[in-house]
């Protein structure tokens, strides 16, 4: 869940990411982090009505966030909630969402309980097919691993629990992401299919994921949190990066290509080839890069290709040194609307429920 904040926000001017020169033939657009984003599909190049912002992706333990700059007609458009305002800066209007349950953490107990082992209440009251299932294996877990977690699951309700059990043949990295991509969209092809994940209905079209209504993206991403701590640990190209507040640009098929060498990688091999990955989460990792890289082009909609710049931290332009870009997305846009005069402490999410 976005965290939206009063008075102890960035200024808003004063946010920029130290983004890279971009690759030879990319447009890369003010290096900005002040507008956030994403959603479907994005146009290639950016968008006048943009003006020159970035569209920001979050991934948490629990939740994905998810905000980018749109124009008037898709602001007017909107269902409530989805869209606010801001009337400083010539008058700009962004999409914001928070997917709440579909942070890495939460992710797990999802994309676990499809195509292999299951996931189950706490009193370990499984049915004669989960147990058969459980036995199967599921391919976003490494050879010879066995494990999960009993009760108390971080991002999950507190009975709830699941297991990660190997198949004999390992993980593959295609056989997970499809996985994901079942548990980001419940099983529905593409994405604004009018059916949210477990059959949720959509608040109107067109359709992301989780019921939730989206609009066409039009500015670049940069991500951050999970997004870029996975891909670190993955040894996506582009890292190691040569320091916490250096930006790293990758495209989704980069995570696709590291995923495939996590997921052929043993348990018993893990510490050795991703020391970088700790040891609780590192039989995780095939399942966390899949989810990643199914997020970004499944639930999010961006091409194979299409890159997106990977924040950890961020310089604060005359203040000197970096802070980390945890909950940056929320308190970013609270810090916005305070300066603007509208009233940052109180957010409706669709349906009416006041987030504080």
């Amino acid at each position: 869940m976005v965290g939206l904040r009063r008075g102890r926000g960035f200024r808003r001017r004063s946010i920029r990411g130290a983004l890279p020169s971009p690759r030879p033939g990319r447009s890369r657009g003010a290096p900005v982090a002040n507008v956030h984003g994403g959603g479907s599909r994005a146009a290639s190049g950016a968008s006048p009505s943009s003006g020159g912002t970035v569209a920001v992706a979050d991934l948490g333990g629990g939740s994905a966030q998810i905000a980018f700059a749109v124009d008037a007609a898709a602001a007017k458009a909107a269902p409530e909630g989805y869209v606010r305002s801001m009337s400083g800066d010539g008058g700009v209007h962004y999409y914001a969402h928070s997917f709440n349950g579909y942070g890495i953490m939460a992710a797990r107990a999802k994309i676990l309980s499809s195509a292999g082992a299951a996931s189950r209440e706490s009193s370990g009251a499984a049915s004669e097919a989960s147990a058969a299932a459980e036995e199967r294996g599921h391919p976003c877990v490494p050879s010879g691993f066995r494990g999960g977690c009993e009760g108390k699951c971080y991002g999950l309700p507190p009975d709830a629990s699941y297991v990660a059990v190997a198949r004999a043949e390992g993980a593959d990295f295609e056989a997970c992401a499809a996985a994901a991509r079942a548990a980001i969209d419940g099983g529905e092809e593409g994405v604004g299919g009018g059916v949210g994940v477990g059959g949720v209905a959509c608040a109107a079209s067109p359709c992301s994921f989780a019921g939730a209504w989206t609009t066409e993206r039009r500015s670049r991403m940069v991500g951050m949190s999970y997004l870029r701590e996975r891909a670190s640990e993955a040894k996506v190209r582009g890292f190691p990066a040569s320091g916490p507040a250096a930006a790293v640009t990758i495209t989704p098929g980069d995570l696709r290509a590291a995923g495939r060498e996590v997921c052929r990688t043993a348990a018993k091999d893990l510490a050795r080839a991703y020391p970088e990955a700790e040891e609780a989460h590192a039989p995780y990792l095939c399942l966390d890069v899949a989810y990643a890289y199914s997020l970004l082009t499944r639930g999010f909609g961006m091409g194979e290709e299409e890159e997106i710049t990977l924040v950890d931290k961020i310089e604060r332009e005359g203040v000197g040194g970096a802070v980390e870009a945890a909950w940056a997305l929320g308190d970013a846009v609270a810090t916005m609307e305070a300066e603007a005069g509208t009233d940052a402490g109180v957010v409706k999410r669709p349906g009416g429920r006041e987030i504080r």
